[in-house]
């Protein structure tokens, strides 16, 4: 087998032997999806269904729907199976003593066997990746595989993963502790609140203020995420700042326990300059959870990490951890009265005051109330049934209230 002569079914196989074999339905990582196929290998995506087909037919690798990154919307992901990889592991054995051209920053060019190009650039690229680069451009770049020092001055974030509010209106006491906290001696933040307080709001105000000064890694747990999915995503996100321990675990561990899971992580975010943000906890499983509060026991060893916790239970998080100096818990409430009635009458609403204070006597303030209560003033109107303007008022808070906790 030569470089050269390589197949597309065979680069997918190579390109697939980088993420973990297994249970199809757990979380994958976009790279398993025709798209990170299409990029990984370097060709069309229309070209994609019908190799894959063949590598179906073949059972080489296994097809599902599955969560991607913490996205939402299932994706069509391929793993492959034990014959796969046992193809693909072949495939490497044969084409690893063959020699590429690596071109050097100052001009030089020089042969060198695959094999040797890890330990040769102490590089985090996969012998996968190495020949699939070599493949589609002829040679392999020294900028591509040597682990450079980072420029201080620039910082990852996946802020922009995370809906911008509207307006943000008030706040300002927490918005200050908040920040404080980030620019102090505080190193975990837990946000308490119920359902649509704006608590993810607050978070994500605040930040935007931290954005080009610390790198941000926020990660919105949904009830199918596990330690192996939440690794796999903040992996995702260190591997831009040249850090791998983290993600070499996971393709050498299949079973991830929370003791196995921390380590690599705090030793990756060891001197990195970071807030870490975990929305949503109160839906984390038992083990994911375990994790979060080894975090929150070692955060004081974890001197350039700052952690944000947001959730509705703040019991379950409580639950087993030693009070800590560390920590600092902000629970929101409702806006008060002049907030509330700014943000009602940002969207266009014109209220009396008497109405007002009959809606923020019903919702105390309770931002996302107010806002569907502002869009049924605006958008809708039914037969009052004879009601009272105080009790349809009324309907309209429990109508909005039943919405969110629905």
């Amino acid at each position: 087998m030569k470089l050269g002569d390589l197949t597309v079914n065979e680069r997918i196989l190579l390109h697939l032997r980088d993420y973990m074999s297994g249970d199809c339905a757990r979380t994958a990582l976009v790279g398993q999806t025709q798209g990170g196929i299409s990029e990984g290998i370097d060709i069309r995506i229309n070209h994609i269904p019908r190799a894959v087909k063949k590598l179906l037919e073949d059972n080489y690798v296994e097809e599902c729907l599955a969560h991607v990154g913490g996205l939402k919307r299932k994706r069509k992901v391929y793993v492959l199976t034990e014959a796969g990889m046992k193809t693909a592991g072949e495939m490497l054995e044969c084409l690893k003593d063959q020699e590429i051209m690596v071109k050097f920053d100052d001009g030089r060019e020089e042969l060198k066997k695959i094999g040797g190009i890890p330990l040769t650039f102490n590089t985090t690229a996969t012998l996968s990746q190495i020949i699939l680069s070599a493949y589609s451009h002829g040679s392999v770049l020294e900028s591509k595989l040597s682990v450079e020092l980072r420029d201080d001055s620039s910082f990852i974030s996946n802020l922009d993963m995370v809906p911008v509010p509207e307006e943000f209106i008030g706040r300002q006491n927490m918005v200050e502790n908040l920040k404080a906290n980030l620019n102090g001696d505080r190193k975990v933040t837990v946000v308490n609140g119920i359902k649509g307080i704006g608590k993810t709001s607050l978070v994500r105000a605040v930040l935007e203020n931290f954005q080009n000064d610390r790198n941000i890694l926020w990660f919105t747990a949904h009830e199918w995420d596990d330690v192996r999915s939440f690794l796999e995503f903040m992996a995702e996100l260190l591997s831009h700042v040249d850090r791998d321990g983290t993600r070499r675990v996971l393709r050498s561990s299949k079973e991830i326990t929370p003791s196995i899971a921390f380590q690599p992580f705090a030793r990756d975010l060891q001197g990195l300059d970071s807030i870490v943000v975990i929305d949503n906890i109160f839906n984390l499983q038992k083990e994911l959870m375990h994790v979060v509060k080894m975090m929150v026991e070692n955060s004081d060893k974890l001197n350039d990490t700052n952690f944000i916790f947001i959730t509705r239970d703040i019991l379950t998080l409580k639950t087993g951890i030693t009070p800590n100096s560390n920590v600092d818990y902000l629970t929101l409430e409702g806006l008060n009265p002049s907030e509330a009635k700014e943000m009602v009458t940002s969207k266009g609403v014109d209220i009396s005051d008497e109405d007002f204070d009959i809606i923020y006597g019903i919702t105390s303030g309770h931002p996302l109330a107010l806002d569907l209560i502002s869009s049924e003033f605006i958008e809708t109107s039914f037969d009052t049934k004879g009601l009272t303007r105080e009790e349809l008022l009324m309907v309209k808070c429990l109508k909005a209230f039943d919405s969110i906790f629905q």
